[in-house]
C-alpha cells in the first residue's frame, strides 16, 4: 500500500469534509483502507443532513468497521511515526489522528440521530459478536437501526456504500480502490436500484 504521510491524510479529509458541505459533486479517487475509512466516516455525516437519514451499504464482511481494522490502523501508525527530530513535532498530531475511532464515533451520532443501517454481506459475519466493536454497536442493532442481511457467496459485483445523492463505489475490495462523490443523484439511484435487487436475494441474518 501507499504510504501515506499525515499531512496528506488530513488534507484529504480537508478535502472530503468541504466537498460535502458545498454539496460538490467532485469525484474523489481512494486507494487504501486509510482512504476508505474517511470516506465512510464523511458518508455517516452525509447520512445525517439526508431526509430519511438511511444508509445502503453492500460488502464482503463488514470488514472497515471491524477489530481488524482498528488494528491494522494502529500498526500503520507505528510503521510510520516521523523519528527525524525535525519532524517531532508531527508526533503529537499523529497520535491524536484515529481514523478508525473517529468512524465508530460517527456511526453512533448517525445511530442517535435517527439513522438506519442497511447491510449486505457476502460473507457469514456472526463472529462480529465476540469484537470489542460489536459492544457499541449491539444497542442499535437490538433497537433494529442496524439490519443485516447475507447474500451468501460473492457476486462478483463491486462493493458499494450509498445515501441520499452521496456514495462510495469500490474498484477493487483488496485494495479498497474506489470512487466517491458526494452529489451524483443518477449514480446513487442506480446503486439503489442494485441494492434492492440484491436485498431481495438475501436472507435475514441474526447476530446473537
Amino acid at each position: 500500500m501507499t504510504n501515506y504521510t499525515l499531512t496528506e491524510l488530513i488534507e484529504y479529509r480537508k478535502k472530503l469534509e468541504s466537498s460535502l458541505i458545498a454539496d460538490s459533486k467532485e469525484i474523489f479517487y481512494n486507494d487504501s483502507f486509510l482512504h476508505a475509512i474517511l470516506v465512510h466516516t464523511a458518508l455517516l455525516k452525509k447520512a445525517q443532513k439526508t431526509e430519511d437519514k438511511r444508509v445502503e451499504m453492500f460488502c464482503g464482511s463488514f470488514s472497515i468497521f471491524r477489530d481488524q481494522t482498528a488494528e491494522k490502523v494502529e500498526a500503520y501508525k507505528n510503521s510510520v511515526i516521523p523519528m527525524d527530530d525535525q519532524q517531532q513535532n508531527l508526533i503529537s498530531q499523529w497520535y491524536e489522528f484515529n481514523p478508525y475511532e473517529d468512524l465508530i464515533s460517527e456511526l453512533e451520532t448517525f445511530w442517535k440521530a435517527g439513522g438506519k443501517l442497511l447491510l449486505i454481506v457476502e460473507n457469514d459475519i456472526t463472529s462480529i459478536k465476540d469484537e470489542m466493536v460489536w459492544k457499541r454497536i449491539l444497542p442499535y442493532y437490538k433497537q433494529g437501526q442496524f439490519i443485516i442481511s447475507n447474500f451468501g457467496h460473492s457476486l462478483g459485483i463491486n462493493h458499494f456504500v450509498v445515501t441520499g445523492n452521496s456514495y462510495r463505489r469500490e474498484k477493487s475490495d483488496d485494495q479498497k480502490k474506489a470512487f466517491c462523490c458526494f452529489n451524483d443523484p443518477e449514480t446513487s439511484e442506480i446503486l439503489r436500484d442494485n441494492f434492492k435487487g440484491i436485498y431481495q436475494l438475501s436472507k435475514s441474518l441474526s447476530v446473537a
